[in-house]
Formats: C-alpha cells, sequence, structure tokens
C-alpha cells in the first residue's frame, strides 16, 4: 500500500498573498490508495511505502520515498537565499528539537504551506516577547527527493509522537539516523493535521524557490497575529488553534 499526501497545489503557489482562510482550513489527512508501481520520478508525491519494525517493537514505521514538495517557514529569512544557505538556516536550531539535538543537525520542513506556518507560529509564541516588534518570515517552496521513515498514522496509537515531551521522538530519531538507509522522517505534524519532514542530510533538497512574506506579531502568550504580504489585515491565531486534531 502507499499513501497519497494530498493538498490544494494553489496554496502560496499561484498568489503573491497568503490567503489565510485557506492555508489554515484545508490541511488534509493522507488518503490510502493501491501501490504505485511507477518511478519515483513519474509518482510524483506519490510516496512508495514498505512496513518496518523499530527495535523496541512499540513503535512501528513505514520507508517511504517521497518525491515532491515541501514548505519551509523561516523568521527573518531572505528572499535571496540560494539552496545551500537555505538549507543551512534550516538546520540552525539550537538544543533538542523533536528528532535532532546539538551536533546532529536536523532541517524541518512541512508537506504543506499550512502546517509550516502552524509549527512556526507555536515556536514564535514560545520564544518571542509581547509587543516585540513584528517578524518578517519567509516562506520558501522546496522539492524534496529521499527515503524517509514514515510515521503516518501512527500518532492515533502512540501519541507521545505529537506531544510536547521529546524522549520519546528523540530515541525514535537515533534509531532511524542508526540504520544509515534512511534519510530522515515523515511525521504527524503536532501543531496542524498535516504532515512535516525532519531531514537529516541537506541532500534531499533538491532545489528550492522563494514564495512570499509572512508578518507574524506576539499579541500574548496565548495567541500570536499573521499578516500576509500587501496587506493590513492581522488575523488572530490562537494557541489552542495550533493543535492536532484529527
Amino acid at each position: 500500500m502507499s499513501h497519497r499526501f494530498e493538498r490544494d497545489p494553489a496554496q502560496l503557489l499561484d498568489s503573491p498573498y497568503v490567503d489565510f482562510d485557506r492555508v489554515f482550513g484545508t490541511s488534509r489527512k493522507p488518503a490510502r490508495h493501491d501501490r504505485d508501481a511507477r518511478s519515483p520520478a513519474r509518482s510524483g508525491n506519490r510516496p512508495r511505502t514498505q512496513k518496518t519494525a523499530d527495535d523496541t517493537g512499540r513503535i512501528s514505521y513505514g520507508t517511504v520515498h517521497y518525491d515532491g514538495l515541501a514548505y519551509l517557514v523561516l523568521p527573518d529569512g531572505d528572499s535571496g537565499l540560494d539552496l545551500p544557505r537555505l538549507c543551512r538556516a534550516a538546520a540552525e536550531r539550537s538544543g533538542l528539537t523533536r528528532y535532532g539535538a546539538p551536533g546532529l543537525p536536523t532541517s524541518y520542513v512541512a508537506l504543506d504551506p499550512s502546517s509550516a506556518l502552524a509549527e512556526v507560529c507555536f515556536h514564535v509564541l514560545n520564544d518571542c516577547c509581547r509587543g516585540a516588534e513584528p517578524i518578517r518570515c519567509a516562506v520558501y517552496q522546496l522539492r524534496v527527493r529521499g527515503r524517509f521513515a514514515d510515521l503516518h498514522g501512527r500518532e492515533r496509537r502512540h501519541p507521545e509522537l505529537i506531544a510536547d515531551d521529546y524522549r520519546v521522538t528523540q530515541r525514535l530519531g537515533h534509531r532511524v539516523r542508526a540504520t544509515r538507509s534512511l534519510h530522515g522522517l515523515l511525521y504527524p505534524s503536532a501543531r496542524s493535521n498535516g504532515f512535516c519532514l525532519a531531514a537529516f542530510s541537506d541532500h534531499v533538497f533538491c532545489s528550492s524557490r522563494f514564495v512570499d512574506f509572512v508578518s507574524l506579531r506576539v499579541q500574548s502568550d496565548r495567541a500570536v497575529r499573521l499578516c500576509a504580504t500587501g496587506s493590513v489585515h492581522w488575523r488572530l491565531l490562537n494557541r489552542d488553534e495550533l493543535r492536532r486534531t484529527a
């Protein structure tokens, strides 16, 4: 069996502005389809999966060849970043992350722009002070090609995969790295109903292009405001909205 990762291709791609009603209202879950026997280059965003078990027996994962698009939102990003600098910026995070650790660079991207924005909004709420100047974030579209551990659907039986405590995902990340045959993990976003990729190597990123700027402003410890380029309207997003519901 294989997963088709569905999203609206018009989100952020063909418009100079971010339509937040669409971006935050159209995250979709993957749907199951029959095995696609075509090559990865022809399969597009249809990853082929093979079930594997991790060495604890508690959390099983598939292996998926993903050849498709992903999205990255970088606070204080620059529209002129080329791919090597973009990869370095994506991996520059301090401390522990969900699947990364100091000395183990991990780049995080999302399979749809709504998940990319939701992830950044959550961390901005945690890291920035209320009343600070708006943060201008750059949105990028990247082409990704690689073989990943596939955690699609595992969060239903293992909610620790989307918890704020990273101990379980840290151990899982170390086990996946140890295989040396996988480039990272495809995992459920904890901040939206979408999916993300944690990449252990920047070699999975084939190309990139700048899409747009988005401004974020911390309203309180419970809410952040967003504004698209060229707009004067700020949308309020509450912390309670930044969680997986399906």
